[in-house]
């Protein structure tokens, strides 16, 4: 896990507070950060919104109501703060089936996805 100080934390709550009012904003119902294994190739937003290292690709989803959900492989799931998240959702076969589910239950009307460019979204 990615060691921070407390005034990195308290940078990661204040971008988190902001993110439902941008999204509001920008009218966008959800962002999607698709993250691959950090190990290989970090998202750059990744750092501003959680201080973990993620080794399975996981989907971290930001509501314009505040929600926010992380889609996490299993083996992931203890690293994840449960302060940053209000559901953790972990996988063991393929983020995608727990992916769509989570995405059926918010239904959101617009997505923004982040993705690293060379990694490519779950797919089915």
């Amino acid at each position: 896990m990615t060691r921070i100080d407390l005034e990195d934390a308290s940078l990661i709550d204040e971008k988190l507070a902001t993110v439902a009012g941008i999204l509001d904003e920008v009218d966008i119902d959800c962002w999607l950060l698709w993250v691959p294994e950090t190990s290989q190739m970090a998202d750059p937003a990744l750092s501003l919104l959680l201080e973990a290292d993620l080794v399975w690709p996981s989907a971290l989803l930001y509501t314009r109501t505040g929600e926010r959900i992380a889609v996490v492989g299993a083996h992931d799931r203890a690293a994840i703060p449960p302060r940053r998240f209000h559901r953790i959702v972990p996988y063991t076969e393929g983020a995608s089936s727990a992916l769509r589910s989570e995405l059926a239950r918010i239904a959101p009307g617009t997505i923004a996805v982040n993705e690293a460019e060379t990694m490519s979204p779950p797919t089915g």
